[in-house]
């Protein structure tokens, strides 16, 4: 094995330089850092699938009753993962995904509200 030391790498001719063909790996040692001052592409994945969903109407909320947000409309699906008719998510892919949400909730003029519960249901079912 060969052992090349430089300080800068310039392609022949263009403006591409490849490194390594299909195939091939190139490890970079534990502790480099990569320093990036153009466009980075093809690192930590696709961030899909996506989705922002929201409601287009209101929702009546009544005392100690489990109601299901009508989240109906929305602004963009990356893979047609989530539903609109029955306000369900199905990545279709194993995964990690970050879920946010949120509600205003107004109340008449004589109403106390102590509390608001949200709950997300798995595979439609969760604790009621």
């Amino acid at each position: 094995m060969s052992k090349l030391e430089t300080n800068q790498v310039d392609p022949a001719t263009g403006t591409t330089l490849t490194l390594g063909t299909s195939g091939d790996t190139i490890t970079i040692p534990s502790g480099v850092t990569i320093a990036n001052s153009g466009t980075a592409t093809g690192f930590g994945g696709t961030m899909t699938p996506a989705f922002s969903a929201y409601m287009s109407g209101n929702t009546s909320l009544s005392n100690e009753t489990n109601t299901t947000l009508v989240v109906d409309t929305e602004i963009y699906d990356s893979g047609s993962v989530f539903d609109t008719s029955n306000y369900r998510f199905t990545p279709g892919e194993t995964g990690k995904y970050l879920i946010c949400g949120g509600a205003l909730i107004e109340s008449g003029q004589n109403a106390n509200m102590d509390r608001c519960v949200f709950k997300l249901k798995k595979n439609g079912k969760g604790e009621n």
